[in-house]
């Protein structure tokens, strides 16, 4: 299991770092975030607004 920025489900944004069982061919399995402690959702909550922002100027800057 190894943890890799990706794009995902959307849980909590469409490219969030979250463990991935890695196998021959790539991606074998997503595996969740697991719980958090109130510290990580605290951190969690304070950063995604900053981080969709960051995906999307990404999305933007590829699309020129």
């Amino acid at each position: 299991v190894e943890c890799a920025y990706v794009e995902g489900e959307g849980e909590h944004a469409r490219f969030f770092s979250q463990p991935l069982l890695l196998g021959k061919n790539g991606v074998a399995e997503r595996r969740p975030i697991g719980t958090l402690s109130a510290y990580e959702q605290q951190a969690l909550s304070g950063m995604l607004d900053t981080l969709k922002k960051d995906i999307a100027q990404g999305e933007e800057f590829v699309k020129q």
